[in-house]
């Protein structure tokens, strides 16, 4: 029969056997948990494996950052090289185009020079049309011939000039225009690979923007943890300065008794054993057994029930004290008949099975500990 504690809201003498409940009500180990030195312990470990990784990720943000710096420098030399790439290209056109101009004046120079040719060559036929001898003889003017003598001379100097000038032009049009060519095509052909290049850079800048994002989300989230953590290094060194200051005695209790020989705290089927893995970083530290909704949990031995409330992995969850450092933890229960301070008699039912604290299945999650560390539970529980 389960007999009420003359304060039930106050916890019972001999805290030192309470640390671990301590160390749960503080939410540590939602799998199981040991005394709060040890959850002291392991806090600080994982502090100072924060203070590595932090370290760590701080250097790699400032080394992204720095690569995220180097991709912009290389855009904008992109970018610049193309821009002179383009006045290159511009250039050479102007050049093409003044080149050509000056072709234009002189085929206008050439066909003028067509012109007095055509001119040229009808005085000449009129010339060669008379008798050199008449003229000679005085039959005809010798003034007119010598105008006309030095008028040819002059006028195929010229011609030949023009023409020689007209074909070097010609040539230095035709070779210009391959030359250009040539170069506009390759300055084409790299100013298509500059911009392959600054298609490249702009993903790489994407890609390491989204690096740095994940890795400061990271880092955000380290942080956070790691105050979290820092938040509980304090709690759980106050808690144990208080609890270290009282060693009195819990009560009458008759303890546990021998290994094998305990009853079954509820009529059920094994579903998890202990030590099984349960994520891939835990492993069970108790046994589920798979019961009917609303199933009695019966208490395995005599003892004061040390918590009675709901807590953070176990949902409604009752641990009961049989003294010489043993417990026994009732957890995923629907309801809790007993309360904080009770005492409870072996086999005496102080919960129904449940599915509280988000486990998958209905059924009822069990541990025993001896001096704040899980373990198996089979072996303390008689063999069916």
């Amino acid at each position: 029969m389960i007999r009420r504690a003359a304060h039930l809201h106050a916890p019972p003498r001999g805290l030192p056997k309470y640390l671990a409940l301590a160390a749960l009500a503080l939410g540590f180990g939602t799998h199981g948990a040991e005394d709060p030195q040890s959850e002291l312990a392991t806090v600080v470990e994982r502090l100072n494996a924060l203070d590595t990784w932090l370290d760590d990720a701080g250097a790699r943000l400032t080394e992204r950052q720095r690569q995220f710096a180097d991709v912009d420098h290389k855009i904008a030399d992109n970018v610049r090289q193309v821009r002179n790439l383009d006045d290159q290209v511009d250039a050479a056109e102007d050049e093409l185009h003044k080149l050509r101009a000056e072709g234009r004046r002189l085929d206008k120079a050439r066909r003028e020079q067509q012109r007095l040719v055509s001119a040229h060559l009808r005085d000449a036929w009129r010339f060669s049309e008379r008798d050199p001898l008449k003229v000679w003889l005085n039959q005809e003017d010798p003034a007119t011939f010598e105008r006309l003598a030095r008028y040819h001379t002059r006028f195929a100097e010229t011609r030949g000039k023009v023409i020689n000038e007209l074909r070097g032009t010609a040539e230095a049009i035709r070779r210009t225009e391959t030359e250009l060519g040539n170069q506009q095509r390759q300055l084409e052909a790299l100013r298509g690979s500059l911009l392959e290049q600054r298609q490249s850079l702009a993903n790489e800048r994407t890609s390491r923007a989204r690096l740095i994002s994940e890795l400061q989300s990271d880092l955000n989230a380290r942080s956070r943890e790691h105050e979290r953590l820092a938040a509980s290094r304090e709690r759980l060194g106050s808690l144990l300065a208080r609890l270290k200051q009282d060693s009195g005695p819990v009560g009458r209790q008759d303890g546990i008794g021998a290994k094998g020989d305990l009853p079954w705290p509820v009529e059920g089927q094994v579903q998890h054993r202990f030590g099984e893995a349960r994520t891939r970083r835990t492993r069970w530290q108790g046994v589920y057994f798979r019961a009917p909704t609303g199933s009695e949990v019966r208490s395995i031995a005599p003892g004061r029930v040390a918590f009675a409330d709901w807590l953070r992995g176990f949902g409604l969850l009752a641990i009961v004290d049989h003294g010489d450092d043993r417990m026994s933890l009732y957890g995923a229960a629907d309801s809790l008949y007993v309360r904080l301070g009770d005492w409870v008699e072996r086999g005496e039912p102080i919960a129904s099975v449940g599915q509280s604290g988000g486990h998958s299945t209905v059924g009822l999650y069990f541990e025993i500990r001896e001096s704040g560390k899980p373990t198996d539970p089979l072996a303390w529980l008689a063999r069916r």
